[in-house]
């Protein structure tokens, strides 16, 4: 009911479900690293493996972001010399 928006919480985290480790914030135990946490537990790679092989880890990069600066300095500094 509308009237008891103040009264419900919309977001009740009594009911949790252990297993969804991501909410709990339960990634790490026994002061386990969540990068060397292996995917599967009869092979060798890990969560480390595939965030480097993907370049998940690597910085972002506005190149739209940065393609507009340097037209708008570029174009600034071409008025600049013609104003001479």
């Amino acid at each position: 009911c509308y009237e008891c928006r103040d009264i419900i919480d919309p977001i009740a985290l009594n009911d949790i479900d252990d297993s969804n480790e991501w909410i709990v914030g339960e990634f790490c135990r026994d002061g386990e690293d969540a990068e060397d946490e292996l995917i599967f537990n009869d092979d060798v790679l890990t969560w480390r493996d595939v965030a480097s092989t993907t370049r998940a880890v690597e910085p972002l990069k506005y190149t739209r972001r940065q393609t507009q600066i340097q037209r708008a300095t570029a174009a600034s500094t071409s008025r600049k010399g013609k104003g001479k």
